[in-house]
């Protein structure tokens, strides 16, 4: 079996390679002297952190609802019908949990505002009709520029998954000393690159 399958049949090796990928493209954004190169590896580390903690939080949810087939079906049919983060974290703590995700340094509202910057870099807006010579509509294009990231919104965004990898393991009732040893399982803190 190769390497690529495992990490696929893995999880918690799929959520590491996401959440390596964000952390290297930060450091690199951060080392990087051309202020565009820096813009663009930050622009990487927070669609990263992004794709980690929505890959993260599926991961989990598809374990602890295997013991309930209700959850397990509704967990399932938003995974299908490809719910969007705010969705999976607004009802998916209260079907696992029975109660929302706490706040602390960070929040939901962190996740969900790197989502909406990811979706800003990775769509942009478009709401300004396009015309050909006859002045007939044929699109929509862009209005602005996307503003260039800031190096301060993808440090957020990777902070921001490393809570919620966090809160959600200490909500599936482990002590600090677990959490410290899932987040190595999980992200590979404490492991050489």
């Amino acid at each position: 079996m190769s390497d690529r399958f495992l990490a696929y049949a893995d999880p918690s090796a799929a959520v590491r390679r996401l959440y390596r990928t964000a952390r290297r493209a930060l450091d690199r954004a951060l080392a990087a002297k051309d202020l565009e190169l820096a813009q663009d590896e930050a622009a990487m580390a927070l669609i990263m952190a992004v794709a980690c903690a929505d890959a993260f939080l599926t991961a989990q949810a598809l374990d602890l609802a295997l013991d309930n087939p209700k959850n397990y079906r509704r967990i399932l049919s938003d995974i299908k019908a490809r719910k969007p983060l705010d969705v999976k974290l607004a009802t998916w703590p209260i079907l696992l949990f029975g109660r929302t995700l706490p706040r602390g340094d960070y929040s939901i509202d962190d996740l969900l505002g790197a989502k909406a910057r990811r979706n800003s870099l990775l769509h942009g807006i478009g709401d300004q009709a396009l015309a050909d010579n006859d002045d007939q509509p044929i699109g929509l294009g862009l209005s602005a520029q996307v503003h260039p990231l800031e190096l301060g919104e993808a440090e957020r965004a990777l902070g921001a998954c490393l809570w919620l990898v966090s809160t959600v393991l200490r909500a599936r009732g482990m002590t600090n000393a677990q959490v410290i040893e899932m987040r190595r399982l999980w992200l590979g803190i404490g492991r050489k690159p």
